[in-house]
């Protein structure tokens, strides 16, 4: 459940069950002053049931990551997500300064991942949620792929993954698997 606090807004998770928290916002996550454009990426559902879709706004200010964040949560479709887990890292130009965070949203580790890949990408003056709907069987440690997957495919729509995003990405992933099979053919020459 959802409501308007006076002045703010107050979430209330539809349900307990996936760890979840309450969150308030305050007037400036109400005040158009703050109001940014919200990209959504397209939901699927991979095997095991669950549907995920990335979120992601440009944004210059904590207000802008509280605006769109209320903003998301206001809608009843991302309210009703199991999980709405996001990062965001953005320059303030005020004091010369990266500011950067992430919540998990109880989905353990997600908000580090999703934190990871927007430094991985280079993407700044950004935010990224992705929403999680649990379709009733668990992914494991696949979840985190999944999440990538959705993040990576709205940082793209949104113009944040670029390029060089695309290419970092690619070399990471590459580098883990050629390690990876490294490890796997030292492995088979022992004996």
């Amino acid at each position: 459940a959802a409501g308007d606090g006076g002045s703010g807004f107050y979430f209330e998770p539809s349900t307990s069950g996936f760890g979840q928290r309450a969150r308030r916002f305050g007037p400036e996550a109400m005040s158009p002053a703050h109001a940014v454009q919200i990209v959504h990426g397209e939901p699927f559902t991979p095997p095991g049931k669950s549907t995920f879709q990335g979120h992601c706004a440009t944004v210059t200010s904590k207000a802008q990551v509280d605006w769109a964040l209320r903003t998301l949560l206001q809608e009843k479709k991302i309210a009703r997500a199991s999980h709405n887990m996001f990062a965001y890292r953005l320059v303030d130009a005020g004091k010369a300064v990266q500011v950067a965070d992430n919540d998990d949203d109880g989905e353990s580790g997600a908000g580090a991942k999703l934190a990871a890949l927007l430094e991985l990408m280079g993407a700044n003056n950004v935010m990224i949620v992705v929403s999680r709907w649990y379709g009733g069987v668990h992914l494991g440690p696949d979840r985190f792929k999944y999440i990538a997957n959705a993040a990576r495919e709205a940082l793209v729509s949104a113009g944040h993954g670029g390029e060089h995003g695309r290419k970092t990405a690619q070399a990471a992933s590459s580098d883990k698997a050629g390690k990876g099979a490294a490890a796997m053919a030292g492995l088979g020459r022992r004996r």
